[in-house]
């Protein structure tokens, strides 16, 4: 089985029931040099690519077009996304195709990424969406499944029994964020009987 073979199994082969990401049961499809994937859970298409059988390269669309954005928001709109870049270690935005839509994208060394990794980068793309929508002040445009997500996501790692520092830790070092902003995802989703228990402090 080639490494291609075995991501397209990893993602192919989940259940509806799945809690995280990797887990699910993702609809494949082939669209000339890349795949498109999708699940109901999700309110995004990721789109999948294999470079030169070294990359493996996930891209989500925000649907965001700027082309014909007046020229003072769309300046707005790139410096925001300049400095997320510098703020998000492991994914990064850009714009691409003739509307010049606001593109996320994570990268991975196909000869060693693992399950838990690619689980870990679609969270990342997800997360990272979270904090761009905030940052351009497009809550209310944006489904509510954004914020269902990242809850879903702090609430796997509470019932793993990981502490608020934990949780902190790994969106700072597996997810790529600033500590403020790990932090204040943290205290945002956390619910409040959880944020009074001690356990979580230590």
């Amino acid at each position: 089985m080639t490494k291609e073979e075995q991501i397209l199994e990893w993602l192919g082969n989940g259940k509806p029931t799945g809690r995280k990401l990797i887990d699910l049961k993702w609809k494949i499809s082939r669209k000339g040099d890349f795949y498109t994937l999708e699940n109901e859970k999700v309110p995004f298409t990721l789109f999948l690519y294999f470079i030169e059988n070294k990359i493996v390269q996930v891209k989500l669309d925000a649907g965001i077009e700027t082309a014909t954005s007046p020229s003072r928001e769309r300046l707005a709109t790139y410096r925001t996304l300049l400095i997320m870049n510098s703020q998000i270690a492991h994914v990064k935005f850009m714009i691409e195709g003739i509307n010049e839509n606001v593109v996320a994208r994570v990268d991975m060394d196909m000869q060693t990424i693992t399950k838990t990794e690619l689980d870990e980068a679609l969270n990342a793309l997800l997360s990272s969406l979270y904090m761009m929508v905030r940052a351009l002040h497009l809550e209310e445009e944006f489904n509510k499944q954004i914020v269902d997500r990242m809850l879903m996501l702090v609430r796997e790692m509470q019932e793993e029994g990981k502490s608020k520092i934990e949780i902190i830790d790994f969106l700072k070092s597996r997810m790529g964020f600033r500590e403020e902003d790990a932090k204040r995802i943290v205290e945002e989703f956390l619910s409040e009987d959880l944020r009074g228990n001690e356990r979580l402090y230590g």
